[in-house]
């Protein structure tokens, strides 16, 4: 029944597209805004897939709190997606690329041991 429920919800959200309540969603001095599916770091756009656009919504909506592989995939992918589990490693790889890897700035995308991902700002990487 739990099962049945959390399918049920991620549907009702994939039913209800980000941009019908628009959020302006900022960690550090990246900027999300789900009205104009605009993302910038340090003032600068950064061009995101509608894939790795939805995975940054999905950890920003949730910063600084751990997301689990399951539900970033059910989130991004749907409930009913039967690839490999590790392309969230390759979106997340990618993410990294554009957001983290031309700043100076601390890190944003972080890796959860054993859980998933998180973005925060407030975390120093080891």
């Amino acid at each position: 029944m739990e099962e049945l429920i959390a399918r049920v919800e991620v549907a009702l959200r994939h039913s209800h597209p980000v941009s019908q309540s628009a959020t302006v969603y900022t960690t550090g001095n990246l900027t999300v805004d789900t009205e104009s599916k605009r993302v910038s770091r340090e003032g600068d756009i950064i061009p995101l897939t509608q894939r790795e656009y939805e995975l940054l919504v999905a950890l920003i909506v949730n910063q600084n709190e751990p997301c689990s592989r399951e539900s970033l995939l059910d989130t991004v992918w749907g409930i009913d997606f039967d690839g490999q589990p590790n392309i969230l490693d390759v979106y997340i790889r990618n993410l990294r690329a554009k957001i983290d890897a031309d700043t100076n700035e601390r890190k944003l995308i972080h890796t959860v041991r054993g859980v998933g991902y998180m973005l925060s700002d407030n975390v120093v990487s080891r």
